[in-house]
């Protein structure tokens, strides 16, 4: 093979090797896809340990779809999130001496630590996503089976028709969704 030849072959494998390593990057960016949006890695990283990162994407995915049908039906949550948001505790001190709040105050100092933020500020902004999800996941299930029941054995029954409703988005979009990180 001649030198011009030669070199030509060599920019080209390494031209390929270098768009295949920047999609493999580019998608180790991205948790997953869903119908076309993009979970980043980034902001699982940001609610959740990175050890759940694994556990925690099929119910990230479910959110995010709720998000997305929400939006769909043209409802605008931004009161709901608001006022969920003044109805939240502040951060638990640091100076706690109960398990459940000293554990919780734990999980917001690692991660404040973890991402370089004051625990407040990573508090607050913590607080503001897990309520846009929440708010989200709620009004879809109330639109389509209308609002929890109040008897304890009925909200059983409820609970489980929405965790149904759920699945069944999830399988409806199935082919709409892609995982790029391994999980369980």
């Amino acid at each position: 093979m001649s030198k011009p030849i030669y070199y030509i072959v060599i920019i080209g494998f390494l031209f390929l090797a270098g768009c295949t390593n920047n999609q493999e990057s580019e998608n180790e960016e991205i948790a997953a896809m869903v119908r076309g949006e993009e979970i980043p890695l980034e902001e699982m990283q940001f609610l959740y340990k990175n050890e759940q990162i694994p556990d925690k994407i099929e119910g990230t995915i479910k959110a995010k779809l709720a998000m997305q049908e929400v939006k769909k039906m043209g409802l605008d949550l931004s009161n709901k999130v608001q006022e969920r948001m003044e109805n939240l505790p502040e951060l638990p001190p640091e100076d706690t001496s109960h398990s459940g709040t000293e554990s919780e105050r734990a999980f917001y100092d690692s991660q404040a630590q973890k991402l370089g933020m004051d625990p407040e500020e990573y508090y607050k902004q913590y607080q503001q996503k897990t309520s846009e999800m929440f708010v989200s996941i709620m009004t879809y299930i109330e639109e389509k089976l209308g609002k929890p029941w109040d008897d304890t054995e009925e909200n059983q029954q409820y609970t489980k028709q929405a965790n149904q409703l759920l699945d069944d988005l999830v399988k409806k979009h199935d082919d709409e969704i892609q995982i790029f990180i391994d999980h369980n």
